[in-house]
């Protein structure tokens, strides 16, 4: 019985060792095959199933309301006010929403209550993502409180893409993305099974098949290890890859006969190697003490230097932010210093501005002052006037006092006349009067006048200064001007080189980095050498006793030897 079971036990061994030899390079290349059909089925039903009918519900709404937007010119987006412009472009499950900016302004989303989900605002890291040009893929995007796979694309206002106008969306639930994902793999699942049924059934054929010459081959090599190296079994042909083990399996024959032959001739070199090895073996566990002290120093030396490395590294990651922290601080200023030019040039505009209007009120001040001029000689002419008025009526007044006398000599003829030089005279007291009104009056204007030239001359005289200070104080904006370009500038030099020196900054703590960790691994293979020469030195001390064993196995192996027949 133990015999049967020994055989039935050689036999499944024999049997499993054809099944694999035989299957093994199959099995590999089927799994390939599967691996490689699999990702495509997967890529086909979800790349080109899910996302390629987003992509398209998406560009197809992008297409649409674009082609209003570009040719009939709707920048006004209220006029789209009806959610069904959107939902008669809906495909299956698929849900759309047309964004101004990163505000829903036309969808099919609908919440709770039936509400259409307008008004609501874009995730910002998306919104930045596709303003900047670039669609989006993404799944578990929350809207509304449901999860979602979305394809969102950009709409444009011009057709050179240069000014962004909203988003067009495209998504579905994401349990309507789970089940075609569940489909997919339900399907690799059935391939992946049936297949391996199919290659199961295929390694039986092929192993047995190949049983009769495996056996064969198992018979040689049993032969060979009972030292029969001169019998062989002749192997039956099946295919080349067999054939080229018979042809194995003679030149191992060849070179056991061989080895047999070289073995008996050289186990007696074998008694002589084993005395210089005992010499030998002293001078090496000299060496090894010697060189397990370099390897103690060699550890400490790499010890010491890996603490250097941290140390520096810890400085340079120190000197790293006060890098950091000056080129923020460089930032600042630079930023403050152009703004500073900015509001300079402002300010400069300003004062040339006040300048120009100083120089007009200086000019309507001067022609003030020539009218004022104008204005006091003829004021001069009327009182002249007034004058030579005032004489007239004075002799006038001589005149009708005579005519009254003579008048009143001439008795009755001459009453007429006495009225006549009464009402002159009468005429000639209002005459006075008048021109002595005039006079005051001419007067009063004239000291107004007067006046009045004294005070625009002297606000000539202060716009005339003014106009210096003006002229001086935009002189020396000009120049506090291209002062702060100037700052400006070497404050961008100086952010420049601070950048610069980031950089370096970055590749010296790159390398310190390398040189740590190469600096670790010196100090950790350091020990491990010093165990290894500690083992070599232990192994080096009980060569002695190994050497004599060695002259035994040597003794026993001319035994042995004779165990082959060639």
């Amino acid at each position: 019985g133990g015999g049967k079971m020994k055989e039935r036990k050689a036999k499944g061994i024999k049997f499993l060792a054809i099944f694999l030899s035989a299957g093994l390079i199959p099995l590999i290349l089927v799994a390939l095959i599967l691996g490689i059909y699999c990702t495509k089925l997967v890529d086909q039903e979800v790349g080109e199933g899910e996302v390629g009918k987003l992509k398209a519900a998406a560009y197809g709404l992008n297409e649409y309301f674009a082609y209003d937007v570009i040719n009939n010119g709707y920048v006004d987006y209220d006029e789209y006010a009806d959610h069904a412009y959107v939902e008669s472009l809906q495909v299956a499950d698929v849900e759309l929403t047309l964004f101004k900016d990163d505000t829903r302004f036309l969808t099919s989303l609908k919440n709770a209550d039936g509400t259409y989900n307008e008004g609501t605002k874009a995730n910002a890291d998306i919104y930045a993502t596709v303003k900047a040009g670039n669609d989006y893929i993404g799944a578990n995007v929350v809207i509304g409180g449901k999860k979602y796979f979305v394809y969102y694309t950009p709409i444009y206002a011009d057709e050179a893409k240069t000014q962004f106008w909203g988003m067009a969306f495209a998504g579905v639930p994401m349990t309507v993305f789970e089940k075609a994902v569940n489909k997919a793999v339900n399907g690799i699942i059935l391939i992946a099974t049936i297949s391996a049924v199919v290659l199961a059934v295929v390694l039986i054929l092929v192993a047995m098949r190949f049983s009769k010459t495996i056996n064969q081959i198992v018979k040689n090599v049993t032969l060979f290890s009972h030292g029969n190296i001169g019998e062989k079994e002749k192997i039956t042909s099946v295919c080349k890859d067999f054939d080229e083990i018979g042809i194995a399996l003679d030149i191992l024959q060849e070179q056991l006969s061989g080895a047999v032959r070289v073995i008996k001739g050289t186990s007696g070199e074998l008694g002589e190697a084993v005395i210089k090895m005992d010499g030998i073996s002293a001078d090496n566990a000299d060496g090894a003490t010697q060189i397990s002290g370099v390897v103690e120093q060699l550890a400490t030396t790499a010890q010491s230097m890996a603490e250097s490395v941290q140390n520096a590294n810890a400085a340079i990651i120190n000197m790293g932010e006060a890098i950091d922290n000056i080129a923020a601080s460089s930032d600042n200023v630079s930023d403050k210093s152009h703004q500073m030019s900015e509001d300079n040039e402002a300010a400069l505009k300003d004062m040339r501005e006040v300048f120009a209007s100083n120089e007009r009120s200086v000019e309507a001040i001067s022609q003030i002052n020539e009218q004022t001029a104008e204005c006091t000689e003829a004021v001069s002419s009327i009182r002249h006037a007034a004058d030579i008025i005032a004489d007239i009526a004075g002799q006038t007044n001589l005149l009708a006092l005579n005519a009254s006398i003579e008048a009143a000599r001439a008795g009755e003829s001459g009453k007429g006349f006495a009225v006549v030089a009464d009402n002159i005279r009468v005429l000639a007291e209002q005459s006075d009067r008048s021109v002595q009104d005039i006079a005051k009056s001419v007067t009063d204007v004239i000291n107004k006048v007067q006046k009045c030239a004294d005070m625009a001359g002297d606000a000539k005289g202060l716009m005339e200064e003014q106009q210096k200070l003006v002229q001086s104080v935009s002189t020396g904006m000009e120049q506090l001007s291209a002062k702060v370009s100037e700052v400006a500038e070497e404050i961008t030099m100086v952010s420049d080189e601070v950048k610069n020196l980031n950089t370096a900054k970055e590749s010296v703590l790159g390398s310190i980095t390398e040189l740590s960790a190469i600096s670790e691994e010196n100090a950790a293979s350091a020990e491990e050498v010093s165990v290894t020469i500690e083992n070599i030195a232990n192994g080096i001390a009980g060569t002695k006793d190994e050497s004599e064993l060695m002259r035994v196995m040597s003794d026993n192996l001319s035994e042995k030897i004779q165990f082959f027949n060639e």
